[in-house]
């Protein structure tokens, strides 16, 4: 967080949920948060209270029990006093895009609607002494409004498997390994190589290539991942992820998977090939969107339970494991809505020799 000349307030905005940060319940400790910011913008502490504690939100105005050490009691201490102006969320003149170069943190939506399209990228340094997660070049996606890739939710647990690991994030894993493992006092680092944007995309890539190598843990050669977000004429992601084992002049194939992490009020249905649709499974919900790989050799999907350390909303949810044997893959996969998909006009140009 920056607290020098841009508002601390824009930590909040920005951490659209789901987040790479990990937190999903937004109510757990910010210490101090709303109490920093209350003087730079109360209407928008109003707003933010009212949501979450007010009447909005929980209705518990301040007191619950399990808040005490959270930004939320620094609020109810703070609670701003009338008149103040109200804060409309359509009409802010809030920035659809937020990127901490310090950090590696990206965080960009179309717009700021209920119905908003929200991505989050992270590969950056590891700052010592906090406790991390092995999730350089994770992203996230809230889909319309929708909630679709996750993220596995906060923990400080060394175990490969656990959801600090690789495994409880959207990335990539060789033969069942990660990233080196992160938490208590552990911890990864990348870099952001390349970041754009226009009125029409925003566009970053990520190397986590160090992230792996850390302590010869698991060598790669590189492991880059593209990630392009369209907004207009309609919202859909692109990612393309280039990785290859150290080892790979052996000759030897190796399992690589391409993780997704899915809510459970989703389901999995493979179309053709390499194309799937996740539906929507909740009573008035009818969001379809399509998400489609243009791998040349067909992937191999498993749907596995995930649980996640705290109880929260996304806790238990969906891990989908697409896979295949290969020497260097290359994971190319788009996220769309399925109603606009026959508004798009896909044509790739990709030719990917997997020899090289």
């Amino acid at each position: 967080m920056q607290l020098g000349n841009s508002p601390p307030v824009k930590w909040l905005d920005y951490n659209g949920r789901p987040l790479a940060e990990s937190s999903w319940n937004p109510h757990p400790g910010l210490w101090g948060y709303l109490t920093i910011i209350g003087n730079r913008n109360p209407s928008l502490v109003t707003y933010v209270w009212e949501l979450l504690v007010g009447s909005k939100g929980l209705k518990t105005y301040g007191r619950d029990p399990n808040l005490n050490f959270s930004f939320l009691f620094d609020a109810y201490l703070f609670l701003p006093q009338p008149p103040v102006a109200e804060f409309q969320l359509e009409n802010t003149n809030l920035s659809i895009r937020h990127f901490c170069s310090d950090i590696g943190y990206l965080n960009v939506r179309n717009s700021w609607s209920s119905e908003a399209t929200i991505v989050s990228f992270n590969c950056g340094k590891y700052i010592e002494g906090i406790h991390d997660q092995s999730d350089n070049n994770s992203f996230t996606l809230i889909f319309e409004g929708q909630p679709l890739i996750i993220d596995s939710g906060a923990a400080n647990d060394t175990r490969e498997n656990s959801p600090s690991s690789s495994l409880g994030h959207n990335l990539v894993l060789i033969d069942g390994k990660g990233q080196r493992f992160s938490g208590r006092g552990n911890g990864v680092s990348g870099k952001i190589i390349k970041y754009d944007y226009s009125e029409v995309f925003d566009y970053i890539l990520g190397d986590a290539t160090p992230s792996y190598n850390l302590h010869n843990y698991n060598p790669v050669n590189f492991a880059i991942r593209h990630l392009c977000f369209v907004r207009e004429p309609f919202p859909y992601v692109v990612t393309f992820d280039d990785i290859q084992l150290s080892s790979f002049l052996d000759g030897k194939y190796h399992l690589y998977e391409y993780l997704l992490h899915i809510p459970k009020s989703f389901s999995v249905e493979k179309i053709d090939g390499n194309k799937f649709r996740l539906k929507s499974v909740e009573a008035g919900n009818s969001c379809s969107f399509i998400l489609q790989f243009f791998n040349q050799e067909e992937l191999e999907l498993k749907i596995e339970p995930f649980q996640s350390k705290h109880n929260h909303s996304f806790a238990n949810h969906q891990l989908l494991r697409f896979s295949t044997s290969a020497l260097n893959p290359h994971f190319l996969a788009m996220f769309i809505s399925e109603k606009k998909l026959e508004n798009l006009g896909i044509k790739s140009n990709a030719n990917l020799d997997k020899s090289r």
